[in-house]
């Protein structure tokens, strides 16, 4: 009977302290999120890189942030890394407009016409739905903190400030 007492506590104890490391976890990614997009833009790209891969290492999937470094990527003209960048947010989120546009901003930057185009056309397609596409918008939305909305709510503007690009 102590054996299984002693198993019990330690459960919980273990519960009790997943419970706590990962809520830690979220606030230090918004921690990171919220800094990223601070030095982003005050115009120091290389603070924001830095911010946004603390942020990624603690949610790899996270599209926001991923957008984000691919953005910084982009405004030191590291077009190949904003591409590699852009191109896996995609593929965690096919529907998220924005990101079609910032790579097809980078491939128009790489002399790579045809995939801008092609990155150009699928932007416009979400884009007549809202930004995002219907089917995903309210996913998007559900999964959404409210740091990352931060990215979105500059109306009228991309996200990539320093190409002087906006989206209309």
């Amino acid at each position: 009977m102590k054996k299984f007492l002693f198993v019990q506590k330690l459960c919980v104890a273990f519960l009790l302290i997943s419970f706590v490391t990962s809520t830690c976890g979220a606030d230090s990614f918004k921690e990171y999120y919220n800094k990223g997009i601070d030095f982003y833009k005050q115009g120091k790209y290389d603070q924001a890189g830095e911010e946004f891969k603390q942020a990624i290492e603690l949610k790899p999937n996270d599209v926001y942030a991923l957008y984000g470094l691919g953005n910084t990527y982009y405004c030191k003209a590291k077009y190949d890394d904003a591409v590699k960048i852009y191109t896996k947010a995609i593929s965690i989120n096919p529907d998220y407009a924005k990101v079609h546009y910032s790579l097809s901003l980078a491939y128009s930057k790489l002399g790579k016409t045809r995939e801008a185009e092609k990155q150009k056309t699928i932007f416009r397609k979400l884009s007549q739905g809202g930004g995002e596409s219907t089917s995903s918008s309210t996913r998007a939305r559900a999964s959404r903190t409210s740091s990352q909305e931060k990215v979105d709510n500059s109306p009228k503007k991309n996200f990539i400030l320093c190409s002087k690009k906006i989206i209309t």
